[in-house]
């Protein structure tokens, strides 16, 4: 948030709450929470105005089931059991520009928090060494670790060219399941750049790593410079390791103790981001659309994400916080990679971005007021201070703004009880009645003073302002021109080409119809990113028949086929959909073939040759060529060794050809011995 007033970015003086961090590799189970009595919050909370919409959990979270992910990709190492193939590491050093960076951030006014800068770490062709020939393919497979004694890591790849069949993946050396890739051409966005996910040193000696793999084509020599540019993320500030410095005050609550808050806290995501050659952090949350669609909407500052780039590099990190009341650690569960910018207001300092990364199941959108909220109302505030883990704060809204402009676009919160911080920016604060979202924080001058709170003030922009000028992005997230085609009976029209720009979603299947006419084979190409959620496709011959094919991997890219085997033109149904994700954009590329006809004297698909019969003796039989004798090695085969043989022996001579009579792989002396023998009709 915005610090006109104070600077928030180190706390000078204030206590840190020390936790031991321990992360989870699933997601917390929050049926094994305390129950908490909402002491803050209204026991009811009901829809006492019709000013906006409720917020409710993603359709495909199953409480029950938990976390229904698909299961991570490998990596190259993996893949091709190289584990035990040592990896070469290279060893970065401390910046010398970080005491500059600590300098510069205790003169800052606050305004975002820095957390890391990017230094130049270009991997070259011998970094990647030894390269490892795979020997099926004579594909070869380079890979490198960069590390340092850094609080953080991470890696992000410029003017990448990749050519064709050459990938990269990147993933923390201590967590392969969060790795991004693979990246083929110029990458997912086709600008030539992508982002790791970021590697933490969560312990005191502990050195975050990366590993970079790339995967290079047989046919294509290993250049000596890699064809990508690679910066490091260098994190001079500790975020997710409150134990060992940095971290937010002492007189924050915990949002376990307050039961009330669940939903909402399964919103609000800690955000780190790239900006200006520096690594930022932010608070924001998922909001919900007027349709309820899943689309995966988050609210955050403008002043900490207001271009397309920086949406881009952003990371999201979910429920980073303590999993009960009483915990003595907090945890991250998930983390999603890459965000879109959607729009963007300065005037109340709000932008709305749309997650592309995979995200996980439990998440809840937010819901939210259209008009501004009542004076003297009570609000409450979940956020991450300092990019430390998840707090709450409780207060009053006043219209009345403390700093950021006029009360036209920004509202005042004074806090009864908990605060905010430098990293705390682009959180939202909620109605308690209704617990609909009406602001987003963008500055104050409210910190700790020991275990309470300074008295000070913080100022929200408006969101009622935001939406007036973008009501119709949250009306529904965007779909395609096929809408609607929720149904087999609603199946959309497709021939032959490539469709592009289509939408999936979750809970809503896409159907397509596909003719095809009698002997035709059709081809069917889902084309995606995997990384942006796993789309899968069936296809059957009727809306009540059978499976004729389907595709289910996970990995990028469907692929189906089938052929009308019938005599007469057929129509097939394909439905394309989300398996379990939220969101994500695909093309269809369709093709149909017919099925070759042998005696119709076209020669089709992997027909020899078709002479408009089914005889036999004349050289061409069932569509496959007739030799009479192997001396009569000339086309067509007419059944005689004579000169048009052997001028085509000359051709083919040295060589491997149709006139290698002995069959020894190079057409030579013994086979011209065989020919004159031959020489006349074939014996």
């Amino acid at each position: 948030m915005s610090h006109a007033i104070q600077n928030r970015c180190f706390l000078a003086g204030a206590a840190l709450t020390l936790t031991t961090l321990a992360i989870s590799p699933a997601m917390a189970d929050r049926g094994n929470r305390m129950s908490r009595v909402p002491a803050k919050t209204t026991a009811a909370l009901a829809s006492t105005a019709d000013d906006g919409i409720d917020g409710y959990r993603t359709s495909f979270y199953d409480p029950f089931l938990g976390m229904q992910e698909k299961p991570a990709q490998s990596t190259l190492s993996i893949e091709y059991g190289l584990e035990a193939i040592e990896i070469p590491s290279l060893i970065l050093l401390e910046p010398q520009e970080v005491p500059l960076w600590r300098a510069e951030d205790a003169l800052s006014d606050g305004s975002r928090l820095r957390v890391a800068g990017l230094i130049d770490s270009e991997l070259n062709t011998e970094d990647f060494a030894p390269w490892i020939t795979i020997p099926a393919t004579n594909q070869k497979i380079g890979r490198a670790i960069v590390r340092g004694d850094a609080y953080s890591l991470r890696i992000a790849i410029s003017n990448m060219q990749l050519p064709e069949g050459a990938s990269l993946v990147i993933y923390p050396l201590d967590n392969p399941s969060a790795i991004v890739g693979p990246f083929t051409g110029a990458g997912h966005r086709n600008d030539g750049t992508a982002y790791s996910r970021t590697s933490h040193a969560f312990e005191e000696g502990q050195q975050p790593a990366l590993v970079v793999e790339v995967l290079w084509p047989a046919d294509n020599a290993v250049p000596a410079d890699m064809p990508f540019t690679t910066e490091v993320a260098w994190g001079y500030y500790p975020t997710l390791r409150s134990s060992v410095g940095g971290g937010a005050g002492a007189c924050h609550n915990v949002p376990a103790c307050y039961s009330a808050w669940d939903d909402i806290a399964d919103s609000v995501g800690h955000i780190k981001y790239v900006s200006g050659g520096f690594s930022y952090v932010c608070s924001g949350q998922l909001v919900a659309t007027n349709a309820n669609d899943d689309t995966p909407y988050f609210l955050t500052a403008n002043h900490c994400v207001n271009s397309s780039s920086t949406a881009a590099s952003t990371e999201f990190y979910w429920r980073w916080e303590k999993t009960s009341c009483s915990s003595s650690g907090a945890t991250f569960s998930n983390t999603s990679n890459n965000g879109q910018l959607i729009a963007t207001n300065t005037s109340s300092d709000t932008s709305l971005l749309m997650v592309l990364g995979e995200m996980p199941s439990y998440c809840y959108f937010s819901g939210w007021i259209a008009s501004a909220a009542s004076s003297g109302s009570s609000n409450t505030c979940l956020h991450h201070p300092s990019g430390d883990y998840m707090r709450i704060s409780f207060g009053q809204k006043s219209n009345s703004p403390n700093c950021g402009g006029s009360s036209s676009n920004y509202f005042r919160m004074s806090w009864n009880d908990g605060v905010t911080e430098g990293g705390s920016s682009g959180s939202g604060v909620w109605r308690d009645s209704d617990q609909r979202l009406h602001g987003t924080l963008t500055c104050g001058a409210s910190a700790c003073s020991g275990s309470n709170g300074n008295g000070q003030a913080d100022s929200y922009g408006r969101f009622d302002r935001f939406y007036s000028n973008h009501s119709s992005k949250m009306a529904a997230g965007s779909d395609d021109a096929y809408e609607p085609n929720d149904s087999c009976v609603d199946a959309a029209d497709l021939g032959s080409g490539t469709v592009s720009n289509l939408v999936a979603k979750s809970g809503n299947d896409d159907w397509y119809r596909i003719e095809a006419a009698a002997g035709e084979t059709v081809t069917v190409q889902v084309d995606f990113i995997d990384g942006y959620g796993d789309i899968d496709a069936i296809a059957y011959n009727g809306c009540s028949g059978s499976v004729v094919d389907s595709s289910n991997s996970n990995s990028s890219d469907e692929f189906l086929g089938w052929a009308n085997t019938s005599s007469s033109t057929q129509q097939y149904y394909l439905k394309v959909y989300l398996d379990n994700d939220h969101r994500n954009e695909y093309n269809l590329i369709v093709s149909g073939s017919s099925t070759p006809v042998c005696g119709n004297g076209i020669v089709e698909g992997d027909e020899e040759c078709d002479d408009g019969n089914s005889n036999s003796g004349d050289g061409c039989s069932g569509c496959e060529i007739e030799i009479a004798c192997n001396s009569d090695c000339a086309f067509p085969y007419d059944g005689q060794v004579d000169i048009d043989d052997f001028s085509v022996m000359l051709v083919q001579w040295g060589l491997n050809g149709t006139c290698d009579i002995d069959d020894n792989g190079t057409v030579g002396l013994d086979d011209f011995s065989i020919f004159l023998v031959d020489f006349g009709p074939c014996p």
